[in-house]
């Protein structure tokens, strides 16, 4: 099965589970295909878990974890249990991170401490326990919902770790037309069991779109404009974050049978790649004027 072909059969899936704009669904295949780890942003009930669990069960399954404040590294990455009798008298439980798939529940309800025990992990794909190293998965995915940084209970995610998600989602509560919609669907859909397994295509196709210098040009006047725009919000990005943006805009640029690096896909991915990284978010103020501040350097 090619990228295009399980494209038709995820977003299948996830129409009969939610109602999401396609657009919204693009970027969350395209995040797990480059295996970018993923934060979704929003109210308690706008539809986060649900949208992870069902990339979970096409995964093959995953590992949930429900943050809470008492919540120790430990209980994320395992621990060191006594076992007389062998070697060195010990034995490691592995935690729910050993995993390709790891669904975090809420991640802001846990303590910085618990917070970064995800750190090493989603960057480098392993683990160390006492100076000994434990070799992740390649395919290892984070997913994680998080609250609104305002609700009770909350703690703020250090930027170390929001670079570390290449991409975040806003869940916005539905109201209007939209409720009706999303409500109408809830008491017409059938029971539909999203159990099935697929792989995800190895190959990654999007690689071989070709990268203009105008790409280059467009991140350093960016660049530019977050360093001179640092009072009113804005903050330089890092190396990550543009790579990121490349690989995720190629794949996206791919999915919709693009044979270049569209535009339109760079644009779409402006403010899910870069405004987690510039917290406090949410400030729709400075997403209209990173829009516009594209549209300028691209000329439009």
């Amino acid at each position: 099965m090619n990228v295009l072909e399980f494209k038709e059969i995820f977003c299948k899936s996830i129409s009969k589970s939610l109602v999401l704009p396609e657009k919204q669904v693009e970027i969350f295949l395209s995040a797990r295909l480059c295996l970018k780890h993923l934060l979704l942003d929003g109210a308690p009930g706008t539809g986060k878990t649900t949208l992870s669990r069902t990339l979970g069960d096409f995964c093959g399954g995953y590992q949930r974890i429900q943050m809470t404040p008492d919540m120790t590294p430990a209980d994320i990455i395992g621990y060191e249990v006594y076992k007389p009798g062998s070697e060195s008298l010990t034995e490691f439980k592995k935690g729910p991170i050993f995993s390709n798939f790891l669904l975090v529940d809420e991640i802001n309800r846990a303590m910085p401490r618990t917070q970064s025990a995800l750190l090493e992990a989603m960057e480098e794909r392993k683990i160390s326990i006492h100076g000994k190293d434990y070799k992740l998965s390649d395919d290892f995915l984070v997913i994680a919902t998080r609250n609104p940084f305002d609700m009770d209970g909350t703690y703020l995610l250090p930027a170390s770790q929001r670079d570390r998600f290449g991409v975040c989602l806003y869940f916005d509560v539905a109201s209007g037309d939209d409720l009706s919609n999303i409500l109408k669907f809830e008491v017409e859909k059938e029971d539909s069991n999203n159990s099935e397994t697929l792989n995800f295509p190895s190959e990654k196709p999007w690689q071989e779109i070709v990268v203009s210098k105008e790409w280059y040009r467009i991140c350093e006047a960016l660049q530019d404009f977050f360093k001179q725009k640092h009072s009113s919000g804005f903050v330089p990005v890092s190396v990550r974050a543009y790579s990121t943006w490349l690989e995720m805009s190629q794949c996206l640029s791919y999915l919709r049978k693009k044979d270049h690096l569209s535009m339109e896909c760079l644009r779409d991915l402006l403010i899910p790649v870069f405004m987690h990284r510039m917290e406090p978010f949410g400030v729709n103020s400075r997403e209209e004027d990173l829009l516009k501040e594209f549209d300028k350097i691209i000329g439009q």
